[in-house]
């Protein structure tokens, strides 16, 4: 009997076959590899297009912001700062929250910046170290910090010596907290630790020794410490820091002459950052107030002052010097005026010392004439007796109007004085003479260099006033010069103070 054969099995016993024959044959053997890379080729390929490279676009954000930070483009840098902390999950690096912080201060959002801070330095963990310096900066910084504000600075120093035990900046900042809670042993015994690797802590040691009367002592450390800041500025002799180190040395050991002459050299050999100035006015300020009331003393006095106030015309230090020689030593004696002139000293800073002891006695015509030959002589002058009023009792109160009778002859003599009669706006303000206030700001608003603030100021004068429309008006072009100048604008009066007072909060 015959068995029929089916086509269709038939056909699949030869397929299996044949497939079979594929799969063992050499040929497939050799194909394999070549067809597996190029499965994972593809893979890849597909992996490219679907899902974005990560750590291509946090590098290009790094770009960026490092882009956006060198053109000082805050907002653009804020940006790429917050889509590489978002793209990086649950652990952002802590360098973007550092700079997220310091980024976020400059731009006036200083209650982020500092809890951003907060949040790289959380109790029971190491944290980040900048950010630790960076708080107990601010917090050492604070005037009259409380025990709680100082436990807080000691739990950020800690952190940072557990990590570094050495480090001679840690150091300092842990020398400094003892000092701020009256252990000045404590501090001499820390300071030590780093004396020999730096010459310069002679100098805060040399001051705690003064302190404490302990002056031989004082000496011995501040001249080693001269002798050694020495051999370092002969080897750098334009590095501004060592010869800031070498006139504070002098100034401690009162050997003023030398600290001024340190300084005048390198003024001489040029400093861009305008310290070595700076340092100067201080030094001739306390020289000034070291010497005594004799009549050569005094025209010393005279001499050190008029250098300084040219090298800085606002300086604190000097204005309150010259306030002092022109009305409390010059001004209970007269004769003592006429006896500078005699030496040859200064005329125009003689006649305008002369129309403030006028002044001040309410010979207001006497001192107009005195103040007009002052000016007249020279020019300049107006520019220190408009700053006379930011010291003392000439800054404008319920209880003197000094500051506002000298600006109110000095626009008599020239009524031409923006800055004068803006100044002038200001102490009214302060003063609560709101109408008076009104209508010196109101005519050098427009022209001033700070017309953003001259708005506030006329914003609440006007408030004061009842003229709430004004007001309005006044305040709308104030934050409208504040957002384009990039800071932020507070809604209400008292976030702008709290939001000026919080500038320094973050240190970059």
């Amino acid at each position: 009997m015959s068995t029929a054969i089916n086509p269709k099995r038939s056909g699949n016993v030869r397929g299996r076959k044949a497939r079979r024959s594929i799969l063992f044959s050499k040929a497939w053997v050799m194909m394999a590899p070549s067809l597996f890379f190029m499965g994972i080729i593809i893979l890849v390929g597909l992996a490219l297009i679907v899902i974005p490279d990560e750590a291509n676009r946090r590098t290009q954000y790094e770009i960026e912001t490092y882009r956006a930070i060198s053109a000082n483009n805050i907002i653009r840098a804020r940006n790429c700062l917050e889509n590489l902390i978002q793209i990086s999950g649950e652990n952002p690096k802590p360098e973007y929250l550092y700079q997220l912080a310091i980024i976020s201060e400059q731009a006036g959002e200083s209650e982020r910046a500092f809890r951003l801070l907060e949040r790289l330095t959380l109790p029971g963990k190491a944290g980040y170290a900048p950010a630790h310096v960076n708080l107990a900066e601010i917090l050492l910084g604070q005037q009259n910090p409380s025990p709680a504000t100082l436990d807080e600075a000691e739990r950020h120093i800690q952190s940072l010596l557990v990590q570094r035990p050495e480090d001679p900046n840690y150091l300092r900042m842990q020398a400094r907290l003892q000092l701020a809670r009256n252990r000045p042993e404590d501090a001499l015994k820390t300071y030590g630790l780093i004396l020999d690797r730096d010459p310069s802590i002679g100098l805060p040691m040399g001051q705690i020794l003064i302190n404490l009367k302990r002056e031989p002592e004082a000496k011995r450390l501040l001249n080693s410490a001269k002798t050694r800041l020495r051999v370092e500025l002969d080897q750098n002799f334009e590095n501004v820091d060592t010869r800031l180190k070498l006139a504070d040395a002098d100034l401690l050991l009162g050997e003023y002459q030398e600290a001024a002459k340190m300084l005048q050299s390198g003024i001489t050999i040029g400093d861009p950052s305008n310290r070595l100035r700076k340092a100067m006015c201080v030094v001739l300020a306390r020289w000034a107030d070291s010497l005594g009331n004799k009549i050569e003393d005094l025209n010393q006095r005279l001499n050190l002052l008029v250098q300084g106030l040219s090298f800085d015309p606002t300086h604190p230090l000097l204005l309150n010097e010259f306030w002092k020689l022109a009305i409390e030593d010059l001004g209970n004696d007269p004769n003592q005026v006429l006896k500078l002139r005699v030496l040859g000293a200064n005329l125009s800073i003689l006649d305008a010392m002369s129309g403030l002891q006028e002044l001040r006695l309410g010979k207001k015509a006497d001192a107009k004439k005195s103040l007009e030959s002052a000016v007249k002589k020279a020019p300049d002058l107006y520019v220190l007796l408009n700053n006379l009023t930011t010291i003392g009792e000439m800054r404008g109160n319920s209880k003197s109007n000094l500051g506002i009778d000298l600006l109110s002859v000095l626009l008599e003599i020239d009524p031409s004085k923006a800055s004068i009669r803006e100044n002038r706006g200001l102490i009214y303000l302060k003063m609560e003479k709101y109408p008076e206030s009104i209508a010196d700001l109101e005519q050098c608003v427009t022209a001033s260099a700070n017309e953003q603030a001259l708005h506030m100021a006329l914003s609440m004068a006007y408030d004061k006033t009842g003229d709430q429309k004004k007001a309005d008006l006044h305040r709308s072009e104030s934050e409208r010069l504040l957002k384009a100048s990039g800071r932020k604008v507070a809604s209400k009066q008292d976030d702008t103070t709290k939001e000026e007072a919080s500038k320094e909060k973050v240190k970059s």
